[in-house]
């Protein structure tokens, strides 16, 4: 850098062959299609001044990577209401026999398919200490990125995957009222996703989150240790809109959470919280309907999914400092609307997923 301007650059490659493997695999000593040759660079600028800084930065990353073990012996492979069908439909019985599918090629000799990956990414980041009054400082992030991978097969492009997104994130940070300090912002998103050719599961997508929060924190001493208080409140909107079909879904939920940490011994501190959590289901909750090859499924979204609610507690105990430190923590969460792939069918190795809802608790 100079004055008041600075620059990062960097770069990274990595080119790593087939794995080897151990003796009495019948594939030979290699992992067909394991290897990965990725190569990403950036370069940022930013402007530095007495109350904060502006940075701009662009990134780039490209990549080839095999995928080993993709099979096309599920191709034609569709559903009966709830059940997987394989072959004709002159084969009504099901045992799902897949030694006639309708191939003629050899599935064991194939050529590994090749994931083919482009990204492209512009970044903002900036702060301006004391803003105007009643606020110490103005913070924004922001984001625009431009996805694409082709899936090549024995060099053809079968499946395209593309992602364009963007978002933004804008926080105030006020001076303490009555000993609270804390943080109020927007953040706002949109997703763009769109799947075309043999493997597309999930029809083009448009996806548009934003939301607002608040974050607070008191500090009490001297009080049997050092306390720290800390509340949080978020509010999010999300749609999701199918282009093909026009159907759209709007979901919207409030989180909340209360925390404390207690310093109660030099180096050691205790820390409790609840919480009360919202997640919208995403475009391929809603949406999937196909084969997935990558995960061996049949995906059936349901656009009539709820946005799940999740009610959390949370204990800890962190030892900080000295010649021996420790985390140990434990949760409880109890979630209502809890969303997954239910398994109705399956058939050497395809299972045919349906997303679903249920309520779910974890502990542990």
């Amino acid at each position: 850098g100079a004055g008041n301007l600075a620059v990062h650059v960097e770069a990274a490659g990595r080119d790593a062959g087939d794995y080897r493997v151990g003796n009495g695999w019948a594939e030979g000593r290699r992992v067909p299609g394991s290897f990965n040759r990725t190569g990403t660079g950036s370069v940022g600028l930013s402007w530095v001044g007495s109350r904060g800084y502006l940075g701009l930065a662009f990134t780039r990353q490209n990549a080839k990577y095999g995928l080993p073990g993709h099979s096309h012996s599920f191709e034609g492979c569709h559903t009966h209401g709830n059940h997987l069908h394989c072959g004709s439909h002159d084969e009504h019985d099901h045992e799902h026999d897949h030694e006639d599918d309708g191939h003629d090629h050899d599935h064991g000799h194939e050529a590994v398919p090749v994931v083919d990956l482009r990204s492209e990414r512009v970044d903002i980041r900036g702060e301006l200490r004391d803003p105007f009054t009643g606020f110490s400082a103005l913070r924004l992030r922001a984001g625009v990125t431009d996805y694409v991978h082709d899936e090549v097969e024995e060099g053809t492009v079968a499946t395209t995957f593309k992602n364009k997104a963007h978002d933004l994130r804008v926080e105030l940070q006020h001076e303490p009222v009555a000993g609270w300090r804390g943080v109020l912002g927007l953040q706002t998103g949109q997703r763009k996703f769109s799947a075309a050719g043999e493997e597309a599961y999930v029809q083009p997508t448009l996806t548009r989150q934003w939301g607002v929060f608040l974050l607070e924190e008191y500090r009490l001493g001297d009080w049997h240790g050092d306390w720290r208080i800390e509340t949080a409140l978020r509010h999010d909107r999300q749609s999701a809109e199918a282009q093909d079909s026009g159907v759209e879904r709007r979901h919207h939920g409030t989180s909340a959470s209360l925390g404390a940490v207690w310093r109660f011994a030099p180096g050691y501190a205790a820390g409790a919280s609840i919480t009360r959590a919202h997640r919208a289901p995403t475009a391929e909750e809603l949406y999937a309907r196909g084969l997935h090859m990558a995960t061996s499924t049949y995906e059936r979204g349901d656009a009539s999914l709820r946005a799940e609610t999740s009610r959390n507690i949370d204990l800890s105990l962190r030892k900080t400092s000295g010649d021996t430190t420790f985390d140990v923590s434990v949760f409880h969460n109890r979630i209502r609307n809890y969303i997954y792939g239910r398994t109705l069918d399956e058939l050497d190795g395809l299972q045919l997923l349906q997303y679903s809802q249920a309520g779910a608790t974890f502990t542990g």
